[in-house]
């Protein structure tokens, strides 16, 4: 799933009426628990009447305004004949809600889903490839190709992105002039070097961070400006190799510059101020969430902000492996919609799917959750959230640098195999070998588990 996305709040009894004004139902709940779906009625939009359930993870209260005030009454003004039913699950039971669904043969039609799915949904044959929609409806070139690709699986397209979020380095420019640094850091040796100048000390505590402590997300990116993934065509794994440590070793040694052992972590920020608005963190490993941080708790501070590339090694310290000329990878996590098979409503689903993606229904809803819109068509419009200078600098990184994050089944469980590995390393309790092998290990035992095997 994309990350910080505001806070959801479940819809009202007075919000809920207001969808039934409009002749949507506004169950929130399984199907079962609102007496079932309407019985299987024709799919083809103008025709015979059809009524569509749809879940929408991503969403705020201002979401459902954008949906009751723009998104349900256009539909209706175009298909009257299709109903929609919303769902507003959350990203803590939505998944489960959606296994539960299938396993009884009972499935929303259209459902939102996050970016690392891709590989179950398509595995356990719950998303309909919609390669020949795609291809008749002529918009997959207004459609960035990192998050596009994202949604896909073994060469079939199983979804759209619905919004996207990449991930890079963004830095405080006080922070940057006041410790001399001409430009915000491009190799990993800049990093490692403005780490040494941005942190602060004081008695044993950190006072200000250069970066947050690393994620695995940050791996995972280091790994593929290597040239390296977590298994190659043959489904072995590969992340392990020699040529690979760099992309470990780095994020040890900047750990061990902000916060060596023995000294305290920063206190925790307060919810008005997160860490890189406050100044505590003079750069950050994150997304588009950040600039939305500035924009609602300190707007006058906002132009300090400064977001940089992904980092690449530098030639020095750290090096590709031979025959790799390394470029910034900036990791996008889209969230997506997908089509229920056996799609006995194929065409209104596809219909309404389609309707969202209208670029002013399009804009409106990633404005109130404030990601970038998968469409370049409607990431390019000069208004609203997107006027601001750093969004346009998200949006050309996302151009220019976007890639797939690790598409791999299982992935909730692939992170509880590298989450202790990335403790471990940057703790010191291993080495970047022993804990690499010891992860790719735990990694192929999964693999041959499930059978994703060759």
């Amino acid at each position: 799933m994309a990350t910080a996305p505001a806070a959801r709040t479940p819809p009202t009894r007075m919000t809920r009426r207001r969808w039934q004004a409009v002749g949507v139902g506004a169950c929130a709940a399984a199907a079962a628990a609102c007496g079932g779906r309407t019985a299987p009625q024709s799919g083809a939009p103008g025709g015979a009447p059809a009524a569509l359930e749809v879940w929408i993870v991503d969403w705020t209260p201002d979401t459902q305004q954008v949906y009751e005030r723009q998104v349900l009454p256009a539909w209706q003004g175009r298909q009257p004949q299709v109903t929609v039913q919303l769902n507003w699950p959350t990203w803590t039971n939505m998944h489960e809600q959606l296994i539960t669904r299938f396993a009884a043969d009972n499935p929303p039609d259209v459902f939102q889903t996050g970016a690392s799915f891709v590989p179950e949904i398509a595995r356990k044959g719950m998303g309909l490839p919609v390669d020949g929609l795609l291809a008749q409806w002529g918009k997959k070139a207004d459609f960035f190709p990192a998050p596009l690709a994202q949604a896909s699986w073994e060469g079939k397209q199983y979804g759209l992105p619905y919004l996207v979020a990449p991930r890079t380095y963004v830095y405080r420019q006080d922070v940057l002039a006041e410790t001399g640094t001409a430009r915000a850091p491009v190799t990993w040796e800049e990093q490692l070097e403005f780490a040494r100048r941005a942190t602060k000390h004081d008695g044993g505590r950190l006072v200000r961070a250069a970066f947050n402590p690393p994620v695995v997300d940050e791996w995972a990116m280091n790994l593929r400006v290597l040239g390296g993934r977590e298994y190659d065509d043959n489904l072995r794994v590969t992340f392990n190799r020699p040529d690979y440590y760099p992309a470990l070793e780095v994020l040890v040694e900047r750990h061990g510059i902000v916060q060596p052992a023995g000294v305290e972590p920063l206190p925790p920020a307060p919810s008005s101020a997160p860490y890189l608005v406050a100044g505590q963190y003079a750069g950050q490993y994150t997304n588009q969430g950040a600039i939305r941080s500035f924009v609602q708790t300190a707007p006058a501070e906002l132009e300090k902000l400064v977001v940089g590339l992904p980092g690449i090694p530098g030639g020095g310290r750290y090096r590709a492996p031979p025959g790799v000329t390394p470029k910034p990878y900036a990791r996008v996590y889209p969230d997506w919609l997908a089509l229920s098979p056996p799609g006995k409503q194929r065409d209104a689903a596809w219909g309404f799917v389609t309707h969202l993606f209208e670029p002013d229904l399009l804009f409106a809803y990633n404005e109130t959750l404030f990601f970038l819109p998968p469409r370049r068509s409607v990431a390019a419009l000069n208004r609203g959230f997107l006027q601001h200078r750093q969004m346009q600098e998200m949006t050309k990184l996302l151009d220019q640098y976007g890639g797939p994050t690790n598409l791999g089944p299982e992935f909730q469980r692939f992170g509880q195999i590298t989450a202790p590995m990335l403790a471990d390393a940057l703790n010191r309790k291993r080495g970047v070998k022993e804990v690499l092998d010891d992860a790719a290990a735990q990694t192929a035992a999964l693999y041959r588990e499930i059978g994703f095997v060759r």
